[in-house]
């Protein structure tokens, strides 16, 4: 994960510290998600495409 652009990084901290808070990912989880992190739906498509080298 360390070779990952700092975005991304940003986005699995936030979306596994949401989790100390709501164990699955019901439509609180995201909400939570979202208001920490406004842009994440943009960030976790890139995720899912970005290759590493």
């Amino acid at each position: 994960m360390i070779h990952l652009p700092t975005q991304f990084i940003r986005y699995v901290i936030i979306h596994e510290v949401c989790h100390l808070k709501y164990k699955n990912h019901g439509k609180s989880f995201w909400e939570l998600v979202e208001k920490i992190y406004p842009n994440h739906k943009q960030i976790k498509k890139e995720l899912r495409n970005f290759v590493i080298d």
